[in-house]
């Protein structure tokens, strides 16, 4: 079974069709988590980038606040798309 974290709307119509004989288990995980462990992993990645180019010195701020984040989040705009968005359309609700 391969996991794949992709956006059910990104899978191929082979592997989504009624007859494809593929069973598809999405998670939807909790939005709080899913903002913070964002939030939390693009500040690491920022850092270690910042890390690199100034020889090791973090003398910088985050690239955004908790507060920008959380209204980044809600408009649809992470790094893994708009998960309000695709849970709501797996679930039928759109």
């Amino acid at each position: 079974m391969p996991n794949r974290h992709v956006p059910y709307s990104l899978l191929p119509e082979h592997i989504t069709s009624d007859d494809s004989g593929c069973r598809i288990v999405y998670v939807c995980r909790d939005p709080k988590d899913v903002l913070v462990s964002g939030w939390l992993f693009s500040r690491k990645i920022m850092d270690n980038s910042a890390a690199e180019a100034k020889g090791g010195n973090l003398d910088h701020q985050p690239p955004y606040t908790m507060d920008q984040a959380l209204e980044l989040f809600c408009k649809g705009r992470c790094i893994t798309g708009p998960v309000l968005a695709s849970c709501r359309r797996i679930l039928g609700g759109e």
